[in-house]
């Protein structure tokens, strides 16, 4: 009886979180929307701007900060876009080792591996099958690379790997992405979803891991994190198999 009231309350509070995330990405999406064309329209007039202005004029450093930010705001946008719930006629059925090799995610761990990280890779020919948004999907192991690229300065080992598990409730895809960073300390590992924080300064808008948790949590997942400072970092992601 305990063990089934305990599993109604994490269901209750999953639905209960689905439902807050579905509202904020909704709301998120629309503000993003009409900030759209304001943004493209003062990018466009500042090239103008730029385009007309002495090679040697002080005023191109004014120029060149303003374009950071407004490419920060653009990317801002586009996460907050993120979060709006797709419509299930967007998603694909595909299986979930051909994330890794998606011509994306090749080019970026080719790179890697040219500028001297270690990459591993495990996963069989047939893993579980999937139903998502196979693009937002890449772009969100994109993201986890991408972070743990940072958290290795020194160069490291980058290892993904591709698993299914076979449960009661069906088989689910287990992805993995694990580096030999320098990790991710107590106190800042119960904040990395939450929005706007950021250990990385102005360079960061924050709402990368924020996005990446709502977008698998839309698709009825989990993702879970274990580090240790001077260790390493893994992110592991465990999304529900499609059934044939």
């Amino acid at each position: 009886m305990v063990e089934d009231v305990t599993e109604q309350m994490r269901i209750g509070d999953r639905m209960h979180r689905a439902e807050q995330l579905s509202a904020m990405g909704l709301l998120a999406a629309g503000v993003a929307y009409e900030l759209k064309m304001p943004l493209n329209l003062m990018t466009v007039d500042l090239n103008f701007v730029e385009n007309n202005i002495a090679e040697d004029s002080p005023m191109r450093d004014y120029v060149n900060s303003m374009k950071d930010e407004l490419s920060r705001m653009k990317q801002i946008s586009e996460h907050l876009l993120n979060l709006s719930k797709p419509e299930d006629s967007e998603q694909e059925v595909f299986e979930a080792h051909k994330l890794i090799t998606s011509h994306p995610i090749q080019i970026t761990l080719n790179r890697l591996q040219k500028n001297g990280f270690n990459v591993v890779t495990h996963y069989s020919d047939n893993t579980v099958k999937i139903r998502a948004i196979k693009n937002q999907l890449v772009q969100v192991l994109l993201h986890l690379i991408a972070n743990a690229e940072e958290a290795m300065p020194e160069k490291g080992t980058l290892r993904i790997s591709v698993d299914t598990l076979e449960t009661a409730n069906g088989p689910y895809a287990s992805i993995s992405i694990e580096d030999t960073g320098i990790g991710i300390s107590k106190e800042n590992i119960k904040k990395i979803f939450e929005p706007f924080f950021t250990t990385k300064g102005e360079k960061s808008t924050g709402l990368g891991l924020m996005v990446t948790y709502s977008t698998i949590e839309t698709l009825g997942g989990t993702i879970g994190v274990k580090s240790k400072p001077g260790e390493g970092t893994t992110f592991r992601i465990v999304l529900p198999g499609v059934r044939e």
